[in-house]
């Protein structure tokens, strides 16, 4: 229920959120992402001594990224959104769909 909670937030709203924040000088921190979205999908960001920085991925109404990958392969649009963190903070956001060629 969680997880899925999350990714009711993976929308172009919420990056909006993440950018206005930043631009403000308010940002979200990534603890506060993660409370927010869950644990991400695809986690590149990077924490040692107190610092963070890096980007991070979570698909919206998938618990996995084997299972949006999957979707996406069987032809369904998946919706995702890729949070980029330097010091901690949420500095910027990408909401997005991958959308299957129509071939």
């Amino acid at each position: 229920v969680v997880v899925l909670a999350g990714c009711n937030k993976v929308s172009e709203s919420y990056a909006e959120k993440i950018r206005v924040a930043d631009a403000k000088g308010e940002n979200l921190t990534y603890a506060e992402v993660k409370e927010d979205l869950g644990e991400p999908h695809i986690n590149l960001v990077i924490e040692a001594f107190g610092l963070s920085g890096g980007t991070a991925t979570w698909y919206k109404g998938y618990e996995s990224k084997e299972e949006a990958d999957a979707a996406f392969e069987a032809g369904k649009t998946v919706a995702y959104i890729t949070v980029t963190v330097a010091d901690g903070k949420a500095v910027d956001a990408k909401y997005g769909e991958k959308v299957p060629s129509k071939e």
